[in-house]
Protein backbone atom coordinates (compact mmCIF):
# COMPACT_ATOMS: atom_id res chain seq x y z
CA UNK A 1 0.00 0.00 0.00
CA UNK A 2 1.43 3.23 -0.81
CA UNK A 3 0.53 6.33 1.35
CA UNK A 4 -0.06 8.97 -0.95
CA UNK A 5 0.77 12.63 0.11
CA UNK A 6 -1.44 15.94 -0.82
CA UNK A 7 0.02 19.32 -1.47
CA UNK A 8 -1.12 20.79 1.17
CA UNK A 9 0.35 17.56 3.44
CA UNK A 10 3.82 18.48 2.02
CA UNK A 11 2.66 22.07 3.02
CA UNK A 12 2.10 21.37 6.08
CA UNK A 13 5.50 19.28 6.70
CA UNK A 14 7.46 21.99 5.18
CA UNK A 15 5.59 24.36 7.67
CA UNK A 16 6.95 21.78 10.47
CA UNK A 17 10.45 22.05 9.56
CA UNK A 18 10.81 25.72 8.83
CA UNK A 19 9.38 26.50 12.07
CA UNK A 20 11.78 23.74 14.04
CA UNK A 21 14.94 25.90 11.68
CA UNK A 22 13.35 28.95 13.11
CA UNK A 23 13.30 27.67 16.63
CA UNK A 24 16.90 26.32 16.36
CA UNK A 25 18.37 29.72 14.72
CA UNK A 26 16.80 31.37 17.51
CA UNK A 27 18.10 29.10 20.32
CA UNK A 28 21.71 29.36 18.41
CA UNK A 29 21.77 33.38 18.60
CA UNK A 30 20.90 33.10 22.27
CA UNK A 31 17.12 33.78 22.25
CA UNK A 32 14.79 32.54 25.04
CA UNK A 33 13.65 29.57 25.19
CA UNK A 34 10.64 29.27 22.49
CA UNK A 35 7.24 29.85 24.49
CA UNK A 36 5.54 26.77 25.55
CA UNK A 37 2.45 27.69 23.80
CA UNK A 38 4.79 27.18 20.68
CA UNK A 39 6.23 23.81 21.20
CA UNK A 40 2.36 22.52 22.58
CA UNK A 41 0.98 23.46 19.53
CA UNK A 42 3.94 21.98 17.22
CA UNK A 43 3.33 18.93 19.21
CA UNK A 44 -0.73 18.56 18.61
CA UNK A 45 0.01 19.03 15.14
CA UNK A 46 2.87 16.77 14.45
CA UNK A 47 2.83 14.61 17.88
CA UNK A 48 6.54 13.03 17.96
CA UNK A 49 7.62 16.58 16.65
CA UNK A 50 9.66 17.26 19.54
CA UNK A 51 11.90 14.26 20.15
CA UNK A 52 12.54 15.27 16.18
CA UNK A 53 13.63 18.87 17.09
CA UNK A 54 15.67 17.58 20.29
CA UNK A 55 17.57 14.93 18.23
CA UNK A 56 17.50 16.38 14.62
CA UNK A 57 20.51 18.08 13.64
CA UNK A 58 20.39 21.43 12.21
CA UNK A 59 21.60 20.85 8.76
CA UNK A 60 18.80 17.67 8.07
CA UNK A 61 15.80 19.97 9.11
CA UNK A 62 17.37 23.17 6.92
CA UNK A 63 17.53 19.96 3.89
CA UNK A 64 14.40 18.71 4.76
CA UNK A 65 12.74 22.27 4.45
CA UNK A 66 14.40 22.51 0.72
CA UNK A 67 13.32 18.69 -0.16
CA UNK A 68 10.11 19.80 1.13
CA UNK A 69 9.68 23.04 -1.19
CA UNK A 70 11.31 20.93 -4.37
CA UNK A 71 8.65 17.92 -3.90
CA UNK A 72 5.86 20.45 -3.64
CA UNK A 73 7.47 22.29 -7.11
CA UNK A 74 7.73 18.81 -8.85
CA UNK A 75 5.17 16.42 -7.43
CA UNK A 76 8.00 13.97 -6.52
CA UNK A 77 7.68 12.86 -3.08
CA UNK A 78 10.88 11.18 -1.72
CA UNK A 79 10.00 8.10 0.62
CA UNK A 80 10.77 9.71 4.10
CA UNK A 81 8.35 12.23 3.78
CA UNK A 82 5.56 9.81 3.29
CA UNK A 83 7.17 8.01 6.51
CA UNK A 84 7.12 11.57 8.30
CA UNK A 85 3.69 11.87 6.95
CA UNK A 86 2.67 8.57 7.97
CA UNK A 87 4.86 8.86 11.83
CA UNK A 88 3.02 11.62 12.95
CA UNK A 89 -0.60 10.93 12.11
CA UNK A 90 -0.07 7.03 12.88
CA UNK A 91 1.40 8.61 16.69
CA UNK A 92 -2.04 10.68 16.49
CA UNK A 93 -4.11 7.49 16.27
CA UNK A 94 -1.93 5.29 18.53
CA UNK A 95 -2.64 7.81 21.14
CA UNK A 96 -6.47 7.75 20.32
CA UNK A 97 -6.30 4.66 20.15
CA UNK A 98 -6.25 4.08 24.34
CA UNK A 99 -9.35 6.63 23.85
CA UNK A 100 -12.53 4.58 23.36
CA UNK A 101 -12.77 5.62 19.95
CA UNK A 102 -14.57 3.38 17.19
CA UNK A 103 -12.60 1.53 14.92
CA UNK A 104 -14.47 2.78 11.88
CA UNK A 105 -14.76 6.34 13.21
CA UNK A 106 -10.81 6.33 13.20
CA UNK A 107 -10.88 5.11 9.79
CA UNK A 108 -13.24 7.86 8.21
CA UNK A 109 -10.94 10.20 9.65
CA UNK A 110 -7.70 8.79 8.72
CA UNK A 111 -5.64 8.59 5.82
CA UNK A 112 -4.08 6.28 7.03
CA UNK A 113 -4.85 2.22 6.62
CA UNK A 114 -5.87 1.70 10.14
CA UNK A 115 -6.95 -1.67 11.16
CA UNK A 116 -7.84 -3.52 14.52
CA UNK A 117 -3.89 -5.19 14.58
CA UNK A 118 -2.95 -1.46 14.62
CA UNK A 119 -5.32 -0.34 17.14
CA UNK A 120 -4.95 -3.32 19.68
CA UNK A 121 -1.01 -3.04 19.41
CA UNK A 122 -1.50 0.92 20.33
CA UNK A 123 -3.74 -0.10 23.35
CA UNK A 124 -1.15 -2.79 24.31
CA UNK A 125 2.20 -0.35 24.46
CA UNK A 126 4.83 -3.27 24.56
CA UNK A 127 7.15 -2.17 27.17
CA UNK A 128 4.90 1.06 27.43
CA UNK A 129 6.50 2.61 23.87
CA UNK A 130 3.98 3.41 20.87
CA UNK A 131 6.77 4.47 18.58
CA UNK A 132 7.97 1.08 17.75
CA UNK A 133 4.11 -0.19 17.25
CA UNK A 134 3.77 2.94 14.65
CA UNK A 135 7.39 2.05 12.58
CA UNK A 136 6.31 -1.22 12.71
CA UNK A 137 2.53 -0.32 11.13
CA UNK A 138 4.62 2.27 8.58
CA UNK A 139 6.97 -0.49 7.80
CA UNK A 140 3.79 -2.24 7.05
CA UNK A 141 1.51 0.13 5.22
CA UNK A 142 4.59 1.16 2.95
CA UNK A 143 6.76 -2.27 2.11
CA UNK A 144 9.57 -0.08 2.89
CA UNK A 145 12.59 -1.11 5.01
CA UNK A 146 11.67 -0.46 9.03
CA UNK A 147 15.40 0.10 9.18
CA UNK A 148 15.36 2.84 6.97
CA UNK A 149 12.55 4.13 8.26
CA UNK A 150 13.55 3.95 11.73
CA UNK A 151 16.54 5.51 10.64
CA UNK A 152 14.51 8.29 9.05
CA UNK A 153 12.44 8.94 11.87
CA UNK A 154 14.44 8.82 14.76
CA UNK A 155 17.77 10.33 14.42
CA UNK A 156 20.42 9.81 16.61
CA UNK A 157 21.05 12.79 19.23
CA UNK A 158 22.29 15.65 17.90
CA UNK A 159 25.47 17.42 19.18
CA UNK A 160 25.15 20.22 21.22
CA UNK A 161 26.36 23.91 20.42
Amino acid sequence: MSIVLLDEDLARLEHKYVTMARLRRDHARGKPEAPLTELRALARAFPGSLSELDTMETEEIEARVIALAEARASLVVLPWMRWVFAYHAGLREALEARKDVALTTRRARSRLPIDEAFVEAARARPNGRVVPVVLAAIARWTGDDPAAIEHALLPRRRKRS
